[in-house]
């Protein structure tokens, strides 16, 4: 809900509550992206050519972005046993000083059910050739998985 200052009218002092309408949304999405074309600047340029803000080569752009993600592939069993071991510890030490939550339990089986489904999606990974070109589609895949594990870790502090 966005919330509009009143007009300064007698015994009226309560914002008034106007739900946020799809163009709103789209328009700060478009602000959101705005900015982080003109930070691009500042970013390195590897993650500049990786996200699309600097023209490369596209065979160039493509192998780059390969390197990078297939460096975070390289780490997601490191990742997701060192995320399932923060959650088993985290239970077992709230557990042994009371009741453990139900959005702590529900939190935990999201912990290693993406774990599960990192690790199987790695393995099948291992089996694949070498590593082709990436696309720019790929890169944004790799950051809205980055998210949702990190969702997750948000969820826990509610």
């Amino acid at each position: 809900m966005i919330h509009i200052e009143a007009s300064p009218v007698a015994g009226d002092d309560k914002p008034i509550e106007e739900p946020m309408k799809p163009w709103m949304l789209r328009s700060m999405l478009t602000r959101a992206g705005d900015l982080l074309r003109s930070g691009s600047r500042r970013f390195p340029r590897a993650l500049a050519i990786a996200l699309g803000f600097v023209a490369a080569d596209p065979d160039y752009a493509g192998r780059l972005r390969a390197a990078q993600i297939g460096a975070i592939v390289r780490l997601t069993p490191l990742t997701m046993t060192a995320s399932c071991l923060n959650a088993a510890i985290l239970l077992a030490t709230i557990e042994s000083m009371g009741e453990v939550r139900p959005a702590l339990w529900l939190w935990s089986l999201l912990v290693f059910a993406l774990a599960f489904y990192y690790g199987r999606n790695w393995l099948a990974g291992m089996r694949r050739d070498a590593e082709p070109p990436a696309t720019l589609r790929a890169v944004r895949r790799a950051i809205i998985h980055a998210d949702c594990l990190a969702g997750c870790g948000a969820f826990c502090r509610y």
